[in-house]
């Protein structure tokens, strides 16, 4: 109930127009979902084929002493052509549940941060890697407006940056650990 009066008086409103009645002290502009090891959506990003392409080049990485690092994946780096093939693999993805098209955890996401850090050495000597990835759920993220990947701007994928005014929205984020 919280959410919902605080979706009708809009984010951040209170904070604005300070005269206004305030939503409560756990007011937020954004929820967070967190995904984890084992769950089933977790699952489905990690075998992504940016996801799985990410790793060689981590492993490429971690053989020239870069622990750290980033691969993202991002709509706004592709060429309009592709974006407009993306827009419609995403919407034949949602239309049949994943059966054509994309991957479905790729057409719920869209653009997403993917961080990675390695985190230890396990018994048999192989990096022990935390994966973090992060992304943003916008009204305009979900436009369906064909136009709107001609319009793309580069920008963190897990940070709302093309949240409207005022507006609502949900952060995924998704943490995961591997050996490579």
């Amino acid at each position: 109930m919280q959410w919902v009066q605080a979706e009708a008086q809009g984010c951040g409103l209170a904070t604005v127009m300070p005269l206004l009645p305030h939503p409560g002290p756990n007011y937020s502009c954004y929820d967070i979902e967190y995904f984890r090891d084992g769950d089933y959506f977790t699952t489905l990003i990690q075998a992504l084929p940016h996801v799985a392409a990410a790793r060689g080049i981590i492993r490429s990485k971690i053989e020239n002493c870069i622990f750290e690092d980033e691969q993202p994946f991002r709509y706004a780096h592709q060429s309009p052509r592709e974006r407009a093939r993306s827009a419609i693999d995403n919407l034949t993805s949602v239309l049949t549940y994943g059966q054509f098209g994309m991957p479905l955890a790729q057409a719920f996401l869209g653009s997403y941060e993917l961080n990675w850090k390695v985190v230890g050495i396990d018994q048999d000597a192989r990096w022990v890697v935390e994966f973090n990835l992060t992304n943003a759920s916008t009204q305009a993220s979900g436009s369906i407006n064909p136009a709107k990947v001609f319009t793309y701007k580069d920008g963190n994928a897990g940070d709302g940056h093309d949240a409207a005014p005022l507006e609502h929205w949900t952060k995924q984020s998704v943490r995961w650990r591997e050996t490579l």
